[in-house]
């Protein structure tokens, strides 16, 4: 979010409200359902493990992950 806000010379603070007056989302619940979506197609099209591909992603491990998945898009990765 800091380098958003910095690359538009706005704060964090302004860009989430414009970003959710424009969408209906957070930037941050953006990112995260991107993400998510982004790690749904490697688990279908690739043969890297959830642990790997957690790991690329950042995530802290399979179980947060996981946890993401089920809160976020109903479903376990």
């Amino acid at each position: 979010m800091e380098n958003i806000s910095i690359h538009f010379n706005k704060s964090p603070d302004y860009l989430n409200r414009y970003f959710k007056q424009q969408t209906g989302s957070t930037i941050t619940d953006y990112i995260t359902r991107y993400k998510l979506e982004i790690i749904k197609t490697r688990l279908k099209y690739s043969d890297l493990t959830i642990y790997k591909i957690a790991k690329e992603m950042n995530s802290t491990d399979e179980s947060h992950l996981n946890k993401t998945f089920k809160s976020v898009l109903g479903q376990t990765a």
